[in-house]
């Protein structure tokens, strides 16, 4: 009776680093998701300094998705609107909309930031 075992050749070195590549995008992805969600229970526990700092972290990696940007953005912003930073509170909820143009959210604290300070609602 023969052996029937198939051979296979080993992945190039295109391959493996290709595979490794796409392991890192997915560990640096990850990376950003906790990093978000961190800032959004400092934003719960009402840290909004921590939070704030977790959101720039985020802004700022050139490994941020613009989703996960979009995200930081908002909390960013809540969190400044909290500490009454009104006008860097705004300039985050212009972001959220620039990337997502019908974002009822921000809108609202917009209009909300308008109201209460009799800021433009232009950029």
């Amino acid at each position: 009776m023969r052996d029937s075992k198939k051979t296979t050749a080993a992945p190039s070195r295109a391959e493996n680093a290709q595979a490794l590549c796409s392991l890192l995008s997915y560990t640096f992805s990850n990376i950003i998701e906790v990093r978000l969600g961190q800032a959004k229970e400092r934003l719960r526990a009402r840290e909004f300094g921590k939070a704030i700092d977790a959101c720039s972290a985020v802004i700022e990696s050139p490994l941020s998705s613009g989703e996960q940007r979009k995200g930081a953005h908002l909390v960013r912003g809540k969190a400044l609107f909290a500490l009454g930073e009104f006008s860097a509170a705004a300039l985050d909820f212009y972001k959220v909309l620039k990337a997502d143009h019908s974002h009822s959210e921000a809108y609202g604290y917009i209009l909300q930031i308008q109201a209460d300070t009799g800021l433009p609602l232009t950029k």
